[in-house]
């Protein structure tokens, strides 16, 4: 497999608390048309190519992230098409490497699937949304 942009061991994104989901001084509002104009200037002979894209996560949670019997990895890969590959628990950090390998939007789609169940089982109060100051 060719693993363009492979950045095992990059933990910049371990922090989920320092960032918005529109990044800095940005609410958590996401224009996704700025996505999908990035995703059209992508010449499209690159977006079949495999890709890997990894990020670590504490072990203690990834049971839920991969859901009974792995169903909810099963249900990612089908929709997706990415291959999700869950390593063992480091003893040292306490965290498992999560990889993710498939075409270019494939692996970005996975990860926003897996990260929406990882922050959804994780903090289930946020998962929710914003309280409603109008009722009693």
């Amino acid at each position: 497999d060719d693993h363009r942009g492979d950045h095992r061991g990059d933990h910049r994104g371990d922090n989920r608390s320092e960032r918005s989901a529109g990044g800095p001084g940005q609410s958590g509002r996401v224009d996704i048309s700025r996505f999908v104009g990035l995703a059209r200037a992508v010449p499209s002979s690159y977006l079949g190519l495999d890709y890997c894209i990894s990020c670590s996560l504490p072990s203690a949670q990834c049971g839920a992230l991969i859901g009974r019997r792995g169903e909810r990895v099963q249900e990612v890969e089908r929709r997706t098409g990415a291959r999700v590959d869950l390593g063992k628990k480091d003893p040292v950090s306490g965290h498992s490497q999560l990889s993710l390998v498939g075409s270019l939007i494939s692996v970005y789609a996975a990860h926003m699937l897996l990260m929406q169940i990882f922050n959804d089982t994780t903090n289930p109060a946020q998962d929710a949304g914003p309280p409603d100051h109008n009722s009693a």
